[in-house]
């Protein structure tokens, strides 16, 4: 009797050895992704159908058990008598185990799953890139302008060329771009009539770019009243834009220097004077001036193009020139010395911004640009627009 007992309480260890082992299997199988409930069922049923199982066996009282393990569910496994058996039983299990790891790994991470995403990882990290790239240039500009907005509140503001008013002044050719400007362009031509540079010292060339409406005429009734100052340009062919329009100008004209003004500018009495005192310098290859609208308090559009100008001419022109940097050439209301012009290649008709771009050539040819605060030129800003708002 007490070597049956003591083989009884084998076999109950053995068993519960079973229990804990088919324990950790459930364990590892509840820790997966949820599956079907058909597949879950599936694969416990052929879990236990792995276990021969027999009926449970009472535990004596005075077993070595713990209390948790009492309470388990109480299953037999039959042959456990047999080690051969045993073992079989225990290579069951750890290859349910093993196999519930593996369809795990493989659902986490099906064939290829990594080969398709990988374009599209690249592709969030390309856009990642540039879009940092885009804030650290805006960052940068903000930090720029600001600093140009605190020079232009607290640093010494330079008007280098401001104080020449009386000087041998040289001949120059002034430029007055049109192209369909009937409108306006006889404002402009009235405005530059009456400015106060030396006489038989200017010559007023209206640049008519192939206009089809009535600036043709109204330059010519102008200059039919003072031929000795203005001498149209009427342009009825070739390359079309204000570039390639100022470059035929250009080969026209026998002044050393040239100003030139949009149609819809009108110059103040003393402001080729302004623009021409730079050029007193020989280092100066350009100059621009300021545009100063007329009407801002019209409406919200009106507003709103006056703080861009202010913003513009202002802050970062100014700036620039107290920060002795690199002003830019605007392209109207600005000034440019023939033999600089010439040194750096001409007029390029074949660019999008050509005032840009004459700016960095004369840059790079070693050509300073020179702003000048006070020389203001107005215009009249657009009242209507598909943006514009009533006042």
């Amino acid at each position: 009797m007490p070597q049956q007992a003591e083989h009884k309480r084998g076999r109950s260890v053995r068993a519960l050895l079973m229990l804990l082992l088919l324990g950790a299997s459930m364990t590892v199988q509840a820790a997966k992704p949820a599956k079907p409930a058909s597949a879950a069922n599936s694969q416990s049923a052929a879990a236990l159908a792995a276990l021969p199982i027999e009926e449970a066996v009472d535990l004596p009282p005075d077993a070595s058990v713990p209390a948790a393990q009492r309470h388990s569910p109480a299953v037999e496994v039959k042959g456990a008598a047999s080690e051969a058996a045993l073992s079989r039983t225990q290579a069951v299990i750890e290859q349910q185990i093993k196999d519930d790891k593996n369809s795990a790994t493989a659902e986490e991470d099906p064939p290829h799953h990594g080969q398709r995403s990988a374009p599209a990882l690249w592709f969030l990290r390309i856009l990642a890139i540039i879009l940092y790239v885009i804030v650290a240039f805006i960052m940068v500009y903000a930090v720029r302008h600001m600093a140009f907005t605190l020079n232009r509140l607290f640093g010494k503001q330079r008007h280098p060329y401001l104080d020449i008013e009386t000087a041998e002044w040289p001949r120059v050719t002034v430029f007055i771009a049109a192209h369909n400007e009937e409108a306006v362009i006889a404002d402009a031509m009235e405005a530059l009539l009456e400015s106060d540079y030396p006489d038989g010292r200017m010559i007023i060339m209206p640049v008519n770019d192939r206009s089809s409406d009535g600036t043709r005429e109204i330059i010519d009734q102008i200059a039919a009243r003072r031929p000795d100052i203005i001498r149209p340009f009427h342009r009825t062919s070739g390359k079309p834009g204000k570039a390639a329009a100022l470059k035929d100008a250009t080969a026209m004209i026998d002044t050393d220097i040239f100003i030139v003004f949009d149609a819809d500018y009108v110059p103040g009495r003393g402001l080729l004077k302004q623009l021409v005192a730079p050029f007193f310098d020989p280092e100066v290859g350009a100059v621009m001036g300021r545009v100063v609208p007329l009407n801002a308090g019209t409406n919200m559009l009106t507003r709103l193009l006056d703080m861009e100008r202010a913003g513009g001419y202002q802050v970062d022109q100014q700036a620039r020139m107290n920060m002795k940097l690199v002003p830019q050439y605007g392209g109207t209301v600005g000034g440019i010395r023939v033999a600089a012009l010439e040194s750096v290649g001409g007029w390029h008709d074949d660019v999008l911004a050509e005032d840009t771009d004459l700016t960095y050539r004369l840059l790079i040819g070693g050509w300073l640009t020179a702003y000048t605060n006070r020389s203001e030129c107005y215009e009249e800003s657009r009242k209507a627009g598909r943006c514009a708002f009533a006042s």
